[in-house]
């Protein structure tokens, strides 16, 4: 019999902030059911967490992915574009944590969370921008950091502090590579 994994309750809160904040600047863009979508995943997760519900049954988790699907090819006039993909990838990021079992899970969901913290800098290159990126990869590694620290520690900021710090530390390569490496245009 395999064992259950229990995710840090840290590692729990800080993903779930991770998300939202990933999701934030993308509120004026998404239709709003993917914002609702998430929010029944993140409820469904903490009830899961604290043992009140089970974990949704195939055909439950089929019908989520059908209908963000549906909703995807219904809500854009388009078929192919870059704001239909950007909606169904963070529709597939929110509804992930439904079938989140093992530290495997836990791993996917955080590495997309990288990887959809950077779907913000295609729409805008600000500076603004940037810098919220760079805080919402800070949040994003946060989690994973709470993912591998050890249980008995229970102070809070302790992921941001040492995710932060990670960051800090590899600012002059960033801005080495700024420097040197060249400009191209966007491929698309």
């Amino acid at each position: 019999m395999s064992q259950v994994f229990v995710i840090p309750r840290q590692c729990m809160a800080w993903m779930l902030f991770a998300q939202a904040f990933v999701m934030l600047p993308h509120i004026q863009r998404l239709p709003l059911w993917i914002l609702a979508a998430w929010a029944v995943a993140a409820l469904w997760r903490l009830m899961i967490f604290q043992g009140r519900w089970s974990y949704p049954g195939t055909f439950i988790k089929f019908l989520f992915v059908a209908m963000a699907a549906a909703g995807v090819v219904t809500g854009y006039r388009v078929k192919y574009g870059l704001e239909p993909a950007v909606a169904l990838l963070l529709s597939g990021f929110a509804l992930k944590l439904l079938e989140m079992k093992s530290r495997r899970d836990v791993l996917v969901i955080i590495y997309l969370g990288f990887f959809a913290s950077s779907l913000q800098l295609l729409f805008s290159q600000s500076i603004p921008s940037a810098i919220y990126v760079l805080l919402a990869l800070v949040i994003v590694a946060s989690s994973l950091v709470a993912l591998h620290q050890a249980a008995e520690r229970e102070r809070w900021f302790a992921p941001l502090k040492k995710s932060a710090a990670i960051f800090s530390q590899s600012m002059p390569l960033l801005l080495a590579m700024f420097v040197v490496m060249p400009r191209l245009p966007p491929f698309w």
